[in-house]
């Protein structure tokens, strides 16, 4: 019989239900009930060296689904001291994104173990047949590798929090600054494929003449590094109506153009224009 301890009512009950769940394929030879704080698991005669993996697989569910955010908020808490519950969920939010894959531009999130594998490597040599363990001490003292993979990821959860924050007042800054100009051209075309092209009303090509129209007097006074390219000359210009035409409609430089000039910006198929 393997016996766990676990104190928390709340993880006691999210511990057993995972447990339940997992047992449920094997239920002649593994089975688990639960006593006040501990959840027992039998296991039958002779079964436990190859049954011993739906132990490992529940525990290990068990800590990614309801030990991690736990543990997630308090190396927020005590290692970077964000106290603040909002900002905690903006970066636990990145964090979810990073693992999710929808942040792979990060350097270094690969890993060849998951975390996942880290905690089942801590699991095998340490699980016996005949055995009582508090899971809280478990992970609090035998999870260091897992915990220290945890860290990494909040900490590139943390660079692109922060990365947001800059940005959002990056863009609010332009915002502002377009609301207050007077619009050079009341209508521009942009074609992406690959480079910005930019064309007047008439959809004669202007590109080259893009960089004359950049107000000099505005990258003094804004203390902010940007596009001289694309952005500045569009800002200087304020534009009332922007028409883009691309297949890409997911680009950087394209979703920051709608983030700035707002409902003056609309999107089309490159075929259109």
């Amino acid at each position: 019989m393997v016996e766990l301890i676990i104190d928390d009512k709340k993880d006691i009950h999210n511990a057993y239900a995972i447990f339940v769940e997992k047992f449920k394929a094997k239920p002649q030879e593994i089975w688990c009930e639960k006593i006040d704080n501990r959840i027992r698991i039998h296991v039958t005669e002779n079964s436990f060296s190859y049954i011993r993996r739906y132990i490992i697989e529940a525990v290990t569910e068990f800590i990614t689904k309801t030990k991690e955010h736990q543990l997630l908020v308090q190396i927020l808490q005590d290692t970077y001291f964000y106290e603040d519950f909002e900002e905690q969920q903006q970066i636990l939010h990145m964090y979810d994104e990073i693992l999710e894959g929808e942040r792979d531009d990060i350097p270094g999130i690969n890993m060849t173990t998951s975390k996942e594998e880290l905690i089942k490597n801590a699991l095998t040599p340490f699980l016996q047949e005949q055995m009582t363990f508090s899971l809280d001490s478990f992970v609090k003292f035998r999870l260091k590798e897992y915990k220290q993979r945890l860290n990494f990821y909040i900490q590139k959860a943390i660079d692109e929090y922060k990365f947001e924050q800059e940005y959002q007042m990056f863009v609010e800054q332009l915002r502002g600054i377009v609301a207050a100009r007077e619009p050079l051209f009341e209508h521009i075309h942009i074609v992406f494929n690959g480079h910005f092209r930019f064309f007047d009303v008439t959809k004669r090509e202007i590109t080259e003449f893009m960089h004359k129209w950049i107000d000099r007097k505005m990258l003094k006074v804004y203390p902010f590094c940007i596009d001289l390219q694309v952005l500045a000359p569009l800002v200087s210009i304020a534009p009332k109506q922007i028409v883009v035409y691309t297949d890409n409609h997911d680009h950087g430089m394209i979703r920051t153009i709608q983030n700035i000039f707002l409902e003056r910006v609309s999107i089309n198929h490159a075929q259109y224009f």
